[in-house]
């Protein structure tokens, strides 16, 4: 049977942890080593005894499981300069498995890609909505992954969805304004017509375990993504943080400007009411230079309100920008740190740094599969 879920995430509360049994070694072991061979490169099986803690055995057994399920290959040998023969390398087989992602961020596209397991997109595919909502919308989405999976060449390790809206732990979109969902079980749907397993994640959420698993870097980040609405991903302690209530980071609605704009909401002056990317592109089309610069510089001082009170709740210091770069700029980027300067004590502000992604518009992309990664081989 398929599994299904999203994105291994903490809310923030502590839990018991049941105590491991036997049955639990085999897994484990596998992820010990794929890990290893993940973050290091290719090793030889004395290497991954010494970086993993397992016996020379072991390590023998689990590669050997490894290299028949073709998720390693042996890729040459070690150079030596002692005596004896050197010893064989092994890596992760980039083209062992296959994973489909999907975006569906935008209105008016559903971007599909096939991605290996070292994180390259190795096809593409665009869908054009045709404003399906509801189970229309679900349906069209299921057709479109068939109709992807039919081309894929590898055996398939899962499907890795990421959208809009608030996403609980078992895949299912409990609200999703933008396509009318609420309660819609997505990942359990899309597993039952696939056959495999299907994870399904808020698209920030998607995009900031992209960037942590690009950058490698500290093990706190938020992601700020400027789309058709406008949300933040946290990770906290190297662990997607989405709150007790899976909506954590849904700043779009926080209000701004008492007396700004109305918000498709019903209120007036929240965040994505000033922000969002198709606002953006409206106020910016076809205004001077100037005038750019001005409007980019109140929508970073209307993000920096918003994101203020999060840095110092936090004391987060890293914060990435996502969204259109036909768009944004430095002068938003510089707004929305001057503004958390403005807002936040000096001993917490001093510190925040804030840049664009190094993904670019497949950040969503990459950590829908990323998430797949993670739930079915524990590779980060």
């Amino acid at each position: 049977m398929a599994r299904v879920g999203t994105a291994d995430q903490s809310n923030g509360r502590s839990s018991s942890t049941a105590k491991s049994t036997p049955a639990d070694a085999r897994p484990r072991n596998r992820t010990l080593l794929l890990q290893a061979l993940q973050a290091d490169g290719p090793q030889s099986r004395a290497d991954l005894a010494r970086l993993s803690g397992l016996t020379p055995t072991t390590v023998s057994a689990v590669t050997a499981e490894l290299i028949s399920d073709g998720l390693i290959a042996e890729v040459g040998r070690k150079a030596s300069t002692s005596a004896g023969k050197p010893a064989t390398l092994l890596a992760v087989e980039p083209d062992g498995r296959h994973i489909i992602a999907l975006d569906l961020s935008d209105d008016e596209t559903i971007e599909a890609a096939v991605v290996n397991l070292g994180g390259k997109i190795v096809a593409r595919r665009s869908l054009a909505r045709k404003g399906e909502t509801g189970k229309q919308a679900a349906q069209a989405i299921v057709r479109m992954i068939k109709e992807v999976a039919r081309n894929v060449e590898r055996p398939l390790l899962g499907i890795g969805v990421a959208t809009p809206g608030i996403v609980d732990d078992d895949g299912v979109v409990l609200t999703a304004a933008h396509v009318q969902w609420t309660n819609e079980p997505l990942a359990a749907r899309i597993a039952t017509a696939l056959g495999v397993p299907c994870y399904v994640t808020n698209d920030a959420n998607a995009a900031v375990l992209a960037e942590y698993k690009r950058e490698n870097g500290g093990e706190n980040l938020m992601l700020v993504r400027v789309g058709v609405g406008v949300g933040a991903g946290i990770v906290l302690s190297g662990h997607l943080y989405v709150g007790d209530h899976f909506a954590a980071g849904e700043i779009g609605h926080v209000i701004v400007d008492d007396n700004g704009a109305r918000c498709k909401c019903g209120r007036n002056g929240c965040l994505e009411a000033v922000v969002s990317a198709p606002l953006l592109a409206q106020r910016l089309s076809g205004v001077g230079h100037d005038d750019r610069a001005t409007y980019l510089d109140q929508a970073g001082r209307h993000l920096g309100l918003a994101l203020a009170t999060l840095v110092g709740t936090l004391d987060l210091s890293e914060i990435v920008l996502s969204g259109p770069m036909d768009l944004l700029d430095d002068r938003f980027r510089i707004a929305v740190l001057e503004t958390i300067g403005h807002r936040t004590l000096p001993a917490v502000g001093q510190h925040v740094n804030a840049r664009f992604s190094s993904l670019g518009d497949d950040g969503v992309l990459l950590g829908a599969a990323a998430l797949v990664l993670r739930r079915e081989l524990g590779v980060v």
